[in-house]
Order: structure tokens, then C-alpha cells, then sequence
């Protein structure tokens, strides 16, 4: 009976995966690509040690508009549909080496859950974003399976997913040393469970790293959304503010009615596939790890009122509900394996209701692809063109999709220092292309 919803499931991937080629550029890859092209593996390394130190995701970056420059096009589909594919492949490769029931099926079904539980265009559809979101929360996924082994975590496994989770962003980096700390805890009252702390030695070190050169470098940054909040730079009001604030994130789904949303909530948990039965030990592992995802994604809320002021932004928010299903399917896990045929039933009913719900998004978008793939080429065949004027055309905004975030109007690189003379998207669009006028305007005009 598992076989029907991971059928809904393929239907969920195969009507979202449609609109990979349709992915956007922001004005962060036009700048950065520029970067890439003039200062090669120097760059790299100054993003690494001087702004975020995620090696993973400045190295998916990098490779990624290293081939573009080189190609001369941006490659949205061919990229995203990568990351996808790696995701999914990564999260299975994890349940094979844990030997759990069905690797593949569970990478499917989780990865279709996260597509539907919230707006999924920034965190999948967005290069720049995805080449941080996904592998983190790929990471997070291979570890929350790998929690469900019949023997425990498969420790090689656990630690190549919990490096990558740690390594990709500031969230993943939390959740690890937060679960690191749960098992230091634990390791107080029981040393025998000091084996099991062993894979995470490598991971807890790197987000030890991470947050060493995170307070040293971004967070002194400004990037303060809403001064008017008083939550910027005030950590108790921003943790008193984030209760609430994840709560309702925590309870709902984005798009719903909060009871619907959590009546549903409540069903995935014991509808999704159950794990093998075991020790108390394992179940003690998992209450740690479903708390670690939780925590760190609450630890999310925190920091976006701290850093901004404000919440930001909808990758982040996507991530945290994939965070959610991910407590979720580890709590799922512990409740034994009664009722598998009603699970499997009630679990394809779930996908076939939120299916329904974003049916009409999906149906829009997929009418938009055409005009996007026509806005992508106009733009770069502007770019490429003659004279030192070009013109960017943004596409009509998207209910799935990531949407064009540039503000209409003309812009004038008058300096070639980075970034003078512009706003910082309009001068690394008119880097990249050479150019020195930019006129940004809708597609129709």
C-alpha cells in the first residue's frame, strides 16, 4: 500500500519539476557570476573566510557561474535540476546506508511534502538560494532518516550529512550544535552513549567554525529591514517575539486556514511511514534529534528579528516548515509500526488534499514559463548586444516561482569600482554584460 503515495508523490514532483526551467536570476547572480569571472578562486575563498563560511554552498556558487560564464547563458534548468536530483539521490544514498525500509520512496515522499507545506520559489527555484537551502536541508533530511535505522545512525553517513548541513548555512550550523549539545547533555547522565556522539565530533566542530566567523563578519553587517520593530540588535525582545511568531509557523501551513493547517499537521504525523522498532536508547537519539530541528529552526525566527528586524524572507520560512516535517517523520518513526495500511491510505490522502490546494498556483505558473524563458532570452540577447546600453525584462510575477525582485527604471554605471556609481543589482547586472546604461522594465513594454 506504500506504492500509493509515493505515486502522489511522483505526481507532486513531476507537476513542480515542470517548472525548474523557469527558475530566476536575482540581482545577486549577475553581481557575483562578475566576481567569479574577474577574481576566480580568490573570490571563493574571500566569500568563505570574510562573509559566510559555507564552503558547500560557495562551492555549488562558484562551479555553477564558473560553467555559465564560460557557456555564456545562465543555465537556470540544468543547475536547479541538479540540486534537485543530488537532494533527492542524497537523502535515498543516506536511508540505504542506515538500511531503512524503502530509501528512495521516503526521499520522494519527504521531498514532495516540503514542495507542498509552503511557497517553495526562493528555496527551489532560486539558483543563488538553492545552492544553500537545498543541500542544507538535504543534509537535515539524510540525517533525520539515517535517526530511523533499525541499528542507529550510520556514523560515516551521519557525519558526511550533518558536515554538509553545517557547511551550507548559518540554520544548519545551529541545528548541529544544538544536537550536539542535547547529546552532551545526555552523555552526562549515560557514557555509553559516548559512541554515538563520535560522528557528530567533525560536524559540531565545523558549526563551531561557522558561528565563530558568522559573529565576527556578517553578523556586524547592517542589514536592518525594520528599525522600527526595536527587535533589531535586542536579543530577549527578539526570542520573546519569536515565540509566537514560530508558533503559528510551527501549528500552520502557509496558504491554509491555521485549523486546517494543523488538523493536517497532526495527520502526517501518523500517516508517514513508520521506522523499524528500536531500543530505548534509538528513541532517546530521536526525541534528541526531533527537538535539535525544532529548536534550530525556532533559533531561525530569533536571529531573522535580531539580524533585521523583521522576518526574512520566504526561504527561510520554507526551510523552517521542512524543518517541521522533518520533526515530524523522526517523532512518526517512533510510534511503531501498528496501522500500515491505514497509514499509507490516510498519507495519500494528505498529498492528494494539499495537492488539490496548490493546484490552481501551479496551473498559473506553468502558463507563465513560456513568457519567462522569452524575458531570460531578450534579456542576455540585450546584453549581449552592440552599444553600451541593455535592457532586463522581468517576467510577470509567479505564485509558485520565484519572483523578479528588481525595481523597474534606468540605471547608469558610472564607476567601475564595485559598486559604485549604481545600485549594487543594477551595477553587476551592468558588469556582467560590459554595459554602462540599464533600463529594467517589464516584459509587455
Amino acid at each position: 500500500m506504500v506504492a500509493l503515495p509515493c505515486v502522489v508523490a511522483l505526481l507532486v514532483l513531476a507537476g513542480y519539476a515542470a517548472l525548474v526551467p523557469a527558475g530566476r536570476w536575482q540581482g545577486d547572480e549577475y553581481l557575483i557570476s562578475w566576481f567569479v569571472a574577474k577574481d576566480g578562486l580568490p573570490f571563493l575563498l574571500d566569500r568563505i573566510l570574510g562573509w559566510g563560511p559555507w564552503p558547500v554552498a560557495e562551492s555549488l556558487r562558484f562551479g555553477y557561474f564558473v560553467v555559465s560564464n564560460a557557456l555564456h547563458h545562465p543555465l537556470v534548468g540544468p543547475f536547479l535540476g541538479a540540486m534537485w536530483l543530488a537532494s533527492l539521490l542524497g537523502i535515498a544514498l543516506a536511508g540505504w546506508a542506515g538500511q531503512v525500509r524503502r530509501p528512495l520512496v521516503l526521499a520522494v515522499l519527504v521531498f514532495a511534502l516540503t514542495l507542498l507545506l509552503a511557497k517553495p520559489g526562493e528555496m527551489f527555484y532560486w539558483p543563488m538560494a538553492t545552492a544553500a537551502y537545498l543541500p542544507c536541508w538535504a543534509g537535515l533530511a539524510a540525517a533525520t532518516i539515517l535517526h530511523r535505522a533499525a541499528k542507529g545512525p550510520h556514523a560515516i553517513a551521519l557525519t558526511l550529512a550533518l558536515l554538509a548541513v553545517a557547511f551550507s548555512m548559518e540554520v544548519g550550523a545551529a541545528t548541529v550544535l544544538i544536537y550536539a549539545g542535547l547529546m552532551v547533555a545526555a552523555l552526562l547522565g549515560d557514557h555509553t552513549l559516548l559512541r554515538r556522539f563520535i560522528p557528530l565530533a567533525l560536524p559540531a566542530l565545523g558549526a563551531v567554525l561557522v558561528a565563530v566567523v558568522l559573529l565576527s563578519h556578517r553578523m556586524q553587517a547592517n542589514e536592518v529591514m525594520d528599525a522600527t520593530s526595536g527587535l533589531a540588535g535586542n536579543w530577549s525582545a527578539s526570542l520573546r517575539a519569536a515565540v509566537p511568531a514560530f508558533a503559528h509557523e510551527a501549528l500552520g501551513i502557509a496558504g491554509m486556514p491555521l485549523l486546517a493547517g494543523l488538523a493536517i499537521k497532526l495527520l502526517l504525523l501518523v500517516s508517514l511511514p513508520s521506522a523499524h522498532a528500536g531500543s530505548r536508547r534509538d528513541n532517546r537519539l530521536g526525541a534528541m534529534w526531533t527537538l535539535a530541528l525544532l529548536l534550530g529552526a525556532f533559533a531561525s525566527v530569533a536571529a531573522a528579528y535580531h539580524q533585521f528586524g523583521t522576518l526574512c524572507c520566504e526561504r527561510h520560512a520554507t526551510l523552517r516548515q521542512g524543518m517541521i516535517l522533518l520533526a515530524l517523520l523522526t517523532l512518526a518513526g517512533l510510534l511503531g509500526s501498528a496501522l500500515v495500511m491505514q497509514r499509507a491510505v490516510l498519507l495519500a490522502v494528505l498529498l492528494l488534499t494539499l495537492l488539490v490546494v496548490r493546484a490552481g498556483p501551479l496551473y498559473s505558473d506553468w502558463q507563465l514559463r513560456d513568457q519567462v524563458f522569452a524575458a531570460r532570452q531578450r534579456t542576455w540577447d540585450s546584453g549581449a548586444g552592440p552599444g553600451d546600453a541593455m535592457t532586463l525584462f522581468l517576467a510577470p510575477a509567479g505564485r509558485i516561482l520565484n519572483e523578479d525582485a528588481l525595481p523597474p527604471g534606468q540605471y547608469h554605471r558610472t564607476s567601475d569600482v564595485p559598486v559604485e556609481g549604481a545600485p549594487w543589482y543594477a551595477w553587476g547586472i551592468m558588469a556582467l554584460f560590459g554595459k554602462h546604461t540599464l533600463t529594467i522594465t517589464t516584459a509587455g513594454e
